[in-house]
């Protein structure tokens, strides 16, 4: 499941002619099973209101019904989240990704009331699916094992976009989410672990860099499904340069270094960000060609 890009012209406006063309290309990939807009890789945070609806509805009238759409939901009051939920709805979304808020992590995640709260008010308001989102434990955002198990027993959960960053919460998650009922698929989003993650289970990827590499992330999934451990490793390898490109510190960067990925794919023309978020330099950039090269993904 590609975490969709948002492309935007120089004057900071979006670019739904590329955002639609971004789509295309990931549907193009067979093992795409849906698409997820307006995340981290959206760059939610700095969208209005309106174009958070507006992204998610260019992309629903895009996929044309082809694959669910998922829409991330962002923001500190239960009020908005609400109405981006309803938005999104009205946008055409199947489901929308909550994102814990920021105010939870003073301490809300650590007993079940306040998520809970969250998301009951959320999906019963709205009346619109809701998958999870399971942030690092040590961030002060990531749920306990207590509160997941409330959480994935509330009957509008339809999966969680896992992104503990460790396998030994990882794999406690996979235990909970397949003992809930029914059970929840598990998207994996920890990104500089992939394989690691796949082997020990789950229902699929869900991952920003999906929008630079879906058919190769989808090859390593394929290969880990068959049980063919040294076909995924090979994908692994090939991609493991370009991944350490795109997830090391700051970590803030990450998206950006994918749109200029993308770029120098020849699928988008800029790789304009909004602020404050800033370009790379010229060096990551040599380092992306570099990792591309190495994965026979450029051509010369």
């Amino acid at each position: 499941m590609p975490a969709l890009l948002t492309p935007f012209f120089d004057d900071l406006s979006i670019d739904y002619t590329s955002l639609r063309r971004l789509v295309d290309r990931c549907l193009k990939v067979k093992s795409v099973g849906a698409l997820f807009g307006v995340g981290h890789a959206g760059e939610v945070a700095a969208l209005t209101r309106e174009e958070r609806a507006e992204v998610t509805r260019v992309i629903t009238e895009q996929v044309k019904g082809r694959v669910p759409v998922l829409a991330g939901l962002y923001t500190d009051s239960l009020t908005e989240a609400v109405a981006h939920a309803k938005d999104a709805k009205q946008a055409g979304a199947d489901a929308v990704t909550v994102f814990p808020p920021p105010i939870f992590a003073d301490g809300a995640c650590a007993s079940h009331e306040m998520p809970l709260l969250w998301h009951q008010t959320i999906a019963e308001q709205a009346e619109i699916p809701l998958v999870l989102f399971q942030f690092s434990p040590g961030g002060g955002l990531g749920y306990t094992p207590d509160t997941l198990r409330k959480l994935v027993a509330l009957p509008y959960v339809v999966g969680i976009k896992e992104g503990s960053a460790g396998m030994v919460p990882y794999q406690l998650n996979i235990e909970i989410c397949r003992e809930a009922n029914p059970p929840v698929p598990v998207l994996t989003s920890n990104n500089s672990s992939l394989l690691s993650s796949l082997a020990v289970g789950g229902e699929g990827i869900l991952s920003g860099s999906g929008s630079v590499i879906a058919a190769e992330l989808g090859q390593m999934w394929g290969a880990v499904e068959k049980g063919d451990l040294f076909a995924a490793r090979e994908v692994h390898e090939k991609l493991r340069p370009l991944t350490k490109c795109f997830y090391k510190a700051p970590f803030i960067d990450m998206h950006t270094r994918m749109k200029e990925t993308l770029v120098l794919l020849g699928v988008l023309e800029r790789a304009t960000v909004r602020p404050p978020l800033l370009a790379i330099k010229d060096e990551e950039r040599a380092a992306l060609c570099s990792a591309l090269e190495f994965a026979s993904l450029l051509k010369m």
